[in-house]
């Protein structure tokens, strides 16, 4: 029968004398860890959770006082209460600048000038964009003719601003009120707070106070997307987070939304919802709601599985062009990542109010972030809203994965399940994880998260594996290699 090595086996030992069930207990273990090796299975500490590249957190826009805008440096100019933006293929960065009422546009050299409203509290007017009153914007969408599509709640509409600075009415009729399909113009609204845009430029509307997504084809026709049923909200959107509403996946239309603040939609047409009074980020494929990220309960986000982890009232969600999804979690004062293997991690923020400060972005503070957006490099701009700024997190130059650690393997009959942890993803998603046993040929595996099975092996013979991830810029660096010998399944011990 064979045998791991020395270095296959880690057993943690410490310069202290331990007496009575203490001792016990240290014997115990190191029985137990004696028969794992005679069984072929690996020991280990426990496996901490991927980590992110940390970003660089800078400030574009907004002095940190509450004011009207001023056209010239961003940075020099007042913001009040911002609550998201959208970034265009030319790196121009539009701000939603709710309380003033106003939709300002920041260009690449840091220049900051008024693109859509007045500043006076009003109804929209289609014409000129910088002749139009808006009423407390809430969310703005680019697409990719650079047409601005921008939320505005108070109006109960959703707007149009083309490239040329023209604002056109594209769904609401004014009054607050139930959606009705078909034209969008002829729809009542009842406060939307989102709105995003895909690539054949339909367009999607969080309807908050209809607890609806609404979706609007180019040829102006309104459909609802999902949500099955209104809440009762007042005319300032106050609607009871404890009211009761039965949430369960499916059928997009037919599932319980509570108060969705944003949406976003991916490269594949995917929607995603910030459903922001379930606590949870959803999203809809096919016509299939399921949920990414978030468990239904108030809480802090937490490092690990996205789905087990609490949102503490989700507001706005952007998606990459390779499918990570970033979350702005308003109450819980951070932004989150969840990357295309379902793992969430912490961006931007510490977790306490305060105000933002240029460095590591999880070093800083941040108070009430309410917008994120995304850019075509992966840099991440938040909304931060009761400080009256807009923030960037830039990230360093995407590189290959960093090598899985601390290996676990499980034998089967012919096969071996590797439980492990991800190393760094070097900024980009890993796209999938490779197997290589002994000098034989890397072989993609099925998945790419932990564990994953690596079949093929002749039972009772020992063989060593290693593992590496791969993500869009190339093949990550192997992890030292765990023996195996596949037999029907043993026990696996992790070290407390």
């Amino acid at each position: 029968m064979s045998k791991l090595s020395r270095s296959d086996v880690r057993v943690e030992s410490r310069p202290v004398r331990l007496t009575g069930a203490a001792a016990m207990r240290r014997h115990l273990f190191a029985l137990l860890t004696a028969l794992a090796v005679l069984l072929g299975v690996c020991v280990v500490t426990t496996e901490p959770v991927a980590a992110d590249v940390v970003g660089t957190l800078s400030i574009i826009a907004g002095t940190g006082q509450e004011g009207a805008a001023t056209a010239g440096p961003a940075t020099a100019s007042k913001l009040n209460y911002p609550h998201s933006m959208a970034v265009d293929s030319s790196g121009n960065v539009y701000i939603a600048d709710s309380m003033n009422h106003v939709v300002e546009r920041v260009a690449p050299d840091g220049t900051l000038s008024i693109f859509a409203g007045t500043g006076a509290w009003g109804a929209p007017t289609a014409g000129p964009a910088t002749s139009s009153q808006m009423d407390q914007p809430m969310d703005v969408a680019v697409d990719s003719s650079c047409n601005v599509y921008v939320a505005d709640p108070g109006n109960n509409m959703i707007m149009k601003v083309t490239s040329d600075g023209t604002l056109s009415i594209i769904a609401g009729n004014g009054s607050q009120g139930q959606p009705t399909e078909g034209p969008a113009t002829s729809s009542a609204l009842n406060y939307p707070n989102g709105v995003a845009v895909d690539s054949s430029g339909n367009v999607y509307i969080a309807d908050t106070g209809n607890n609806r997504i609404e979706k609007v084809t180019p040829d102006g026709t309104l459909s609802i997307f999902a949500g099955s049923a209104p809440a009762v909200c007042d005319p300032y959107n106050f609607c009871n987070p404890f009211a009761s509403r039965p949430f369960s996946p499916g059928t997009a239309t037919d599932v319980n939304l509570n108060s969705p603040k944003d949406v976003a939609v991916d490269s594949s047409g995917d929607v995603y919802i910030a459903d922001t009074d379930n606590m949870r980020v959803e999203k809809v494929t096919g016509g299939v709601l399921s949920v990414v990220a978030g468990t239904g309960s108030w809480g802090a986000p937490t490092a690990g599985t996205a789905t087990s982890s609490p949102l503490n009232q989700p507001w706005s969600v952007a998606v990459d062009a390779t499918g990570n999804l970033f979350i702005a979690d308003w109450s819980a004062n951070v932004v989150a990542k969840v990357g295309a293997s379902g793992v969430l991690s912490i961006i931007a923020g510490t977790g306490t109010y305060g105000s933002p400060t240029a460095g590591p972005a999880t070093s800083s503070r941040l108070r009430g972030p309410r917008g994120v957006a995304v850019d075509s490099v992966g840099d991440v701009y938040i909304a931060d809203t009761f400080d009256y700024r807009i923030l960037k997190v830039s990230f360093p130059a995407a590189s290959v994965p960093a090598a899985p650690t601390s290996l676990v393997a499980t034998p089967g009959n012919g096969s071996v399940s590797i439980a492990f942890a991800a190393g760094s993803d070097g900024g980009e998603s890993i796209t999938k994880y490779q197997y290589k046993i002994g000098s034989g040929a890397w072989t993609d595996a099925v998945g790419t998260s932990s564990p994953i099975t690596v079949s093929g092996l002749t039972n009772l013979v020992a063989s060593k594996v290693r593992l590496r991830a791969v993500n869009c810029v190339g093949n990550g660096a192997a992890s030292t290699s765990v023996t195996v010998t596949p037999r029907p399944a043993g026990p696996s011990i992790v070290s407390a």
